[in-house]
């Protein structure tokens, strides 16, 4: 049985981030926009038709941007100035930090009323799946206490109709993909293996994420009660971050070795390529097919860009002034990216704007 790790759901942002209860409070939002006019790999942003923002940190050297919703509000985390890492939701021109009971938390989703998901440390240091709405948050439990792989779980997603995906421990000791809707956690199942993940939803409540089989690890699609493999890009494995209007985005390994980003549409996985490096990964698309994230841009130097996907190009979005490295998470439906960016400070969460 291949282990499916808690940070695997989390779009491997920490490894450990946890939260408790919010008392929400405004901090203001760095907006340093730059102009992209230069090449990319120089640390500048390149000329895409992007302007990149940095949206700043509650006080320490790193945040990162995870989910962005229609009306543009996004959510994340950030490292604060006594070093805690705290869920925040960036929202009208402000910075809120969503709290946490003990030192570290983490925001994975927000759908479009404004509630946010994500997972938290209790004071018995337990990772717990949230959902926060209007300054509350709230533990929505877990499958059940593994003994050996704890007592935890934590959300990676949420759609407009409240319905949280995620992964969680459960009593036969694995960790299962669940979906959480009035109060009820379902265990969505496995692909025939032990432990399964899911990472995202959509509107239509269709779930994806990655499940053990007998042969090694596979992105899924779920629906109606039902779990099926989305294939590989003839490696041993893939796993699926994102779901939009029948659009399935993830990361496959190929007979190779390498890794390369996915698009799966009617049955079909399309290897959407790299930057001209050897390894990528999709993190987001949009309703439209458009797909967000991280692709090395030459080979033998192992530095990720953030990638901006659409009509069969994969364009370069670049890094902040001075950066060297980007990641690009989701992108909304008018076409807005989030995602992190190395800076001379440290990693800062960005937003990415079509001029």
């Amino acid at each position: 049985m291949t282990s499916l790790r808690i940070s695997r759901v989390y779009r491997e942002c920490a490894a450990t981030l946890f939260i408790g209860f919010s008392a929400c409070y405004s901090a203001d939002l760095t907006t340093n926009t730059y102009r992209q006019a230069g090449a990319s790999r120089s640390g500048i942003p390149s000329s895409t038709g992007y302007d990149i923002t940095d949206l700043g940190t509650l006080g320490g050297g790193y945040s990162s941007a995870n989910a962005i919703n229609p009306a543009g509000w996004i959510v994340g985390f950030s490292l604060t100035a006594d070093g805690d890492g705290h869920g925040v939701l960036w929202r009208d021109g402000e910075m809120i930090d969503l709290g946490s009971v003990g030192r570290w938390s983490e925001a994975t989703g927000v759908s479009p009323s404004g509630t946010v998901v994500g997972y938290a440390m209790t004071a018995q240091s337990q990772a717990r799946a949230f959902v926060w709405r209007k300054g509350a948050m709230t533990d929505i439990g877990r499958l059940g206490a593994g003994a050996n792989i704890g007592d935890w779980s934590g959300a990676a997603g949420i759609n407009p109709a409240g319905v949280v995906v995620g992964q969680s421990s459960t009593n036969d000791d694995f960790a299962r993909a669940f979906l959480w809707r009035d109060g009820t956690m379902l265990d969505l199942g496995t692909l025939g293996g032990r432990g399964s993940s899911a990472t995202a939803i959509n509107a239509a409540g269709e779930v994806v994420g990655q499940s053990d089989t007998q042969d090694g690890i596979e992105a899924f699609i779920w629906k109606k009660g039902k779990m099926t493999g989305l294939g590989t890009l003839g490696g041993v494995g893939s796993h699926a971050t994102a779901v939009a209007n029948g659009y399935v985005v993830g990361t496959a390994t190929l007979e190779s070795g390498v890794h390369h980003a996915f698009l799966w549409h009617d049955g079909v996985m399309r290897d959407l390529g790299t930057l001209g490096g050897l390894n990528s990964d999709a993190f987001g698309v949009s309703a439209a097919g458009w797909v967000v994230g991280t692709s090395e841009f030459e080979s033998g130097f192992h530095v990720p860009h953030a990638f901006l996907w659409r009509d069969g190009q994969m364009i370069d979005l670049g890094t902040l002034p001075g950066g060297l490295s980007s990641r690009a998470t989701a992108i909304s439906p008018s076409g807005r990216v989030v995602g992190s960016s190395l800076s001379p400070d440290g990693q800062r969460a960005v937003l990415w704007v079509p001029k």
